[in-house]
């Protein structure tokens, strides 16, 4: 008997209104369903040093209102990746499900947060 296993995966997309040179930061609509370690690639008329249909990873998430802010890596856990000042509008997609990276040395999570999350 053959059996076949499923990979479950959902995609999300949100709006990037503007980055910051100085915090390394991208500006988005919404970081609801975002991890940090999902790979995540950006399409339309990019700006801030981004490049459209490259593959980066999400860094640290910081909630706001009504906007928030994420930080990029060009591998997972790796250094944050330097942005240029930019404003306009990019679409940002990633995946949420099957494997995913968790980033547990400092100032990742420890193995229980980290365990929890893949869990939920």
């Amino acid at each position: 008997m053959k059996k076949a296993i499923l990979n479950r995966m959902t995609t999300y997309t949100t709006t990037a209104l503007a980055t910051n040179s100085v915090s390394n930061t991208v500006v988005v609509a919404s970081i609801s369903n975002m991890i940090p370690g999902l790979p995540i690639v950006f399409s339309g008329t990019t700006f801030g040093g981004i490049t459209a249909g490259s593959t980066y990873y999400i860094g640290t998430i910081t909630y706001g209102y009504p906007t928030s802010t994420i930080t990029l890596t060009s591998l997972p856990g790796g250094a944050v990746f330097a942005l240029s000042n930019g404003i306009g509008s990019m679409t940002a997609t990633w995946s949420s499900g099957g494997q995913q990276i968790l980033v547990t040395t400092p100032p990742g999570e420890n193995l229980n947060t980290a365990f929890t999350k893949i869990n939920t």
